[in-house]
């Protein structure tokens, strides 16, 4: 293990799998919330031994919109709702998650991909070795920088850049472009009409990046020619799909250092 490594964690990624899994057990709300959070805390714990973390963060989405739905108001709109009891419930598990010596970072005007997205940048930037816990795929895009990982806990599996290549036929860099093509059904954005993923991967494959494809001709052939028709579409999703990585922060790495038990 490695002497220095930033654990980023997912943190409603996380809970709201362990949350699905409560509810299929228990009936009242009270139980499954107990559930819930007892999962969590024993599966952070896991992933503390598990990679020995000098710095950790458990990122959080918090209620509200954010610029990709001032974009299109319909980003994320097939997401169902957060039980009220487990929304009631975020504060006493980020109260519990510091007494772990985690703190929780949360920005109302921020989606939490942006957040994480930003700090495992500036993090490698600064040659800090980063995992982020996640089942997203769309920290995928990230990959490529030798000092970051993903970890699925669920599926106990590390993500590389070869998992990408061989899950979408197309490189981490690639993965957003390859997006605007197919849409994502997890955000609720649908791709150009007519182009699956087979197509969408030999495309991005063929000409590189959707910007290439997006300079073609029209008439070159009947695939390109659907991607011209929705050209404005597939550069809104390839626009929303996008990871921010330069956002202002407030705080700096050495914040994020890993004392168990504040």
């Amino acid at each position: 293990m490695t002497a220095n490594q930033l654990l980023i964690i997912d943190a409603l990624n996380l809970i709201r799998r362990f949350d699905a899994i409560s509810q299929k057990q228990h009936q009242q709300p009270e139980a499954r919330f107990q559930a819930t959070l007892s999962s969590t805390l024993s599966a952070i714990e896991k992933l503390i031994k598990r990679f020995i973390p000098s710095h950790i963060v458990a990122v959080f989405d918090q209620a509200g919109p954010d610029w990709r739905n001032t974009l299109y108001s319909d980003y994320k709109a097939n997401r169902q709702p957060m039980p009220t009891y487990l929304a009631d419930g975020l504060a006493t598990i980020q109260d519990s998650l510091l007494t772990q010596g985690i703190d929780s970072l949360l920005n109302p005007a921020i989606q939490a991909d942006d957040l994480i997205a930003t700090i495992a940048s500036k993090a490698t930037e600064h040659h800090l070795p980063t995992v982020i816990v996640s089942t997203d795929h769309g920290f995928w895009q990230l990959l490529g920088e030798s000092q970051l990982t993903i970890y699925n806990y669920f599926n106990k599996v590390l993500i590389t850049p070869d998992s990408v290549l061989q899950r979408y036929q197309v490189n981490c860099r690639q993965l957003v472009d390859y997006w605007a093509l197919t849409g994502s059904s997890s955000v609720n954005l649908k791709g150009v009409p007519g182009i699956g993923a087979k197509t969408a991967a030999q495309l991005i494959g063929q000409y590189g990046s959707l910007n290439a494809l997006l300079q073609c001709a029209k008439g070159e052939n009947t695939r390109v020619d659907k991607v011209l028709a929705h050209q404005d579409d597939a550069k809104l999703t390839a626009k929303l799909m996008q990871l921010l990585t330069d956002l202002p922060l407030g705080f700096n790495l050495k914040q994020l250092r890993y004392h168990s038990g504040k």
